[in-house]
């Protein structure tokens, strides 16, 4: 974040200093989190689900941050503070004056699968030749943009900024606070149903990001989707698009993909990435194109690809008493789920493959529906054993079970202990088991079973 004086955010805001408190004072930071409150920053006190943020307004000011509050939660804090009319509303209109002062590049990314793996692997190869910042963690809403936006500095050169969205035009409102020049669309798939009522309102929603950009911007567009390929026409701007289908401006192919590493070949080049699974694929292509429409080098974007790390709970491979457990853990819809299904069916092992799926969240009306389909993907695979956990483990089963799949490679669980203890009976050294599940299914604390001893396992249930 610039640098601001406490008079210049009430300027920029429309807010005002109540109490002892200097307008020359100097701030370069904002959280909403009172925790990583420190000398120079804003905190701001906004509502939460279960409590409001002026209740850890003390604690900020402790900690020598500034507050910021409304009006009527400003009676709850004695301390100096500056009053908003919205204090939401005036982080955002922070965050787009500060996106205002910079000539950083901002790429926006959004789509229903793949944001997250996207934006760190072009992270990651941008960084090997400029300097910029990206998302923290899954900052990608109406809170988690703007606070992303104010981490550029007088010295980034890129901001990658994740977009998501529950409704129809929140990404034309976080463009409005991010003002991207670039755009990517990763994927277009059913996700968070209970919001949009069909794929093709999650696509009108994504195709607010390209709607968002001007003349002078560029959009890549992955060629292998037809929701996504669908945008190019609403584009007022240049399009590259990238992907295996023949008809994309970057056609990639992919050479090798072991338990670990993806080689792809693409623009006359092979290039490696330590990561798992095939369907990250369409992730390294995109953040190849943007590297290319720079002018950055094949040896640079390899270097980048390099220094590549996925996130926590995306397809991170954990060694556990000799077996392969992918940690999977983050959230799932039904393309990510068929992907990890996919990658599963294909992983290189001399034991045995077991995939724990925990229950599909957010999936309104159609919630069993599409739980008996991903059964019957799963039946139709070489995969050993599938563990189905959760309020859809039963539709699993039976869509599993309709497609001719085995009763005796199909477990179905309702509580975590009892799922824990039978993982501990059923799984061996040299087998691979893959953990994935909606973020509300708390699948982490699988993983985290699957460290334990048979001892520990019983008392932690």
């Amino acid at each position: 974040m610039f640098e601001r004086t406490i008079q210049q955010f009430c300027e920029i805001t429309g807010s005002r200093i109540s109490g002892d408190l200097s307008p020359d004072s100097v701030v370069n930071d904002a959280v909403t989190d009172s925790r990583l409150s420190r000398p120079h920053t804003l905190f701001f006190a906004l509502p939460g689900s279960e409590t409001h943020g002026i209740c850890f307004a003390n604690d900020a000011h402790a900690q020598g941050a500034v507050v910021v509050a409304d009006e009527e939660s400003a009676v709850e804090f004695e301390g100096p503070l500056i009053i908003a009319i919205d204090p939401h509303r005036a982080l955002q209109q922070l965050a787009r004056f500060n996106r205002r002062q910079s000539d950083a590049l901002v790429i926006g990314i959004t789509g229903s699968v793949g944001k997250t793996t996207t934006r760190r692997l072009l992270t990651s190869v941008l960084s090997s030749v400029h300097a910029g910042i990206q998302s923290p963690a899954n900052y990608n809403n109406e809170l988690g943009v703007p606070l992303s936006v104010l981490q550029i500095e007088d010295d980034s050169e890129f901001a990658v900024i994740e977009m998501g969205a529950r409704h129809s035009g929140d990404i034309t409102e976080l463009c409005h606070i991010a003002l991207p020049e670039f755009a990517i669309i990763t994927r277009v798939a059913p996700s968070h149903l209970s919001s949009f009522d069909s794929v093709e309102a999650i696509a009108a929603t994504k195709r607010e990001l390209i709607e968002s950009l001007n003349a002078s911007g560029t959009v890549f567009l992955n060629a292998d989707d037809h929701y996504v390929m669908a945008m190019a026409s609403s584009a007022n701007c240049r399009v590259v698009t990238f992907g295996q289908s023949p008809n994309a401006d970057l056609q990639y192919e992919i050479v090798d993909a072991s338990n670990t590493q993806l080689v792809l070949q693409m623009a006359g080049q092979k290039f490696f990435v330590q990561i798992c699974g095939r369907h990250q694929a369409s992730g390294v292509a995109a953040s190849i194109a943007v590297a290319l429409e720079l002018g950055i080098s094949g040896d640079d974007i390899q270097a980048g690809l390099d220094g590549f790390e996925p996130a926590d709970g995306r397809m991170v491979l954990r060694k556990i008493d000799g077996v392969d457990v992918i940690d999977d853990t983050y959230n799932a819809n039904p393309a990510s789920v068929q992907a990890a299904t996919m990658m599963l069916d294909n992983w290189r092992t001399q034991g045995r493959r077991v995939f724990v799926f925990g229950s599909m969240l957010d999936l309104g009306d159609q919630s069993a529906e599409l739980h008996f389909a991903m059964g019957v993907v799963m039946s139709q695979t070489g995969i050993d054993h599938t563990v189905a956990y959760g309020e859809y483990a039963g539709d699993v089963a039976e869509g599993f079970l309709s497609a001719g799949g085995q009763l005796s490679r199909i477990s179905v669980f309702d509580t975590e202990a009892t799922l824990l203890s039978i993982l501990d009976c059923i799984v061996d050294q040299g087998d691979a088991v893959l953990v994935k599940g909606s973020r509300g299914m708390a699948m982490e604390r699988i993983v985290a079973g699957l460290e334990l001893s048979p001892q520990e396992m019983r008392r932690a249930a």
